[in-house]
């Protein structure tokens, strides 16, 4: 099994050991709730609940609505491999353009309610900016990435895949968007 974790988040000493566990070698993917822990609010953990079921085996649309970071899952090394699973190469949003994909190959999905990753949240991070910068645009270059991807897979006329492919990206669209129209002159 492999897990990915963010170089500025950290895990409990515990979380390999129980998504393991709990994968028992019948999942291609175990997925956990997770932490949001805040350091410039005094180290404040708050608990994220990835869904609202309980602890066991979840479809491919739940663990799509669960989040699109790779970080509080553990896959399947032979999943991975026998998907040629990549993320793209040289962009931020990398997360967003590769993890949702998973779903295409039907995975065997297990969920444990329980947090043990700390997704850690301050004010020099990429994904928590309010101002403008340039690699906001790969947001582009990550949702082509996502719609090629499941169109080459047959998944490109489902309302569902489009729809999920809005909940993902619009809110950084639209930030990108409002700051290019007040910096450009738009005709």
């Amino acid at each position: 099994y492999i897990s990915f974790v963010d170089s500025d988040d950290y895990v409990d000493l515990d979380m390999l050991k129980e998504l393991y566990n709990a994968a028992n070698s019948m999942y291609d993917i175990v997925v956990c709730d997770f932490y949001q822990t805040y350091l410039n609010k005094e180290n404040i953990d708050e608990y994220c609940s990835i869904m609202k079921k309980n602890e066991g085996i979840i479809s491919c649309k739940d663990y799509l609505f669960a989040g699109a970071g790779p970080w509080n899952k553990i896959y399947s090394r032979k999943f991975l491999l026998d998907n040629n699973f990549s993320f793209p190469e040289g962009i931020v949003y990398e997360d967003y353009a590769s993890i949702p994909t998973l779903a295409i190959y039907n995975p065997k999905i297990y969920y444990v309610k329980k947090a043990f990753l700390h997704y850690v949240q301050s004010e020099e991070s990429t994904m928590r900016a309010t101002t403008y910068r340039e690699k906001f645009e790969d947001i582009f270059d990550a949702s082509y990435y996502l719609y090629d991807h499941m169109k080459n897979h047959g998944f490109y006329q489902s309302w569902y895949w489009l729809r999920l492919f809005q909940l993902f990206f619009q809110k950084k669209v639209q930030m990108v968007l409002m700051e290019l129209s007040s910096c450009c002159f738009i005709y």
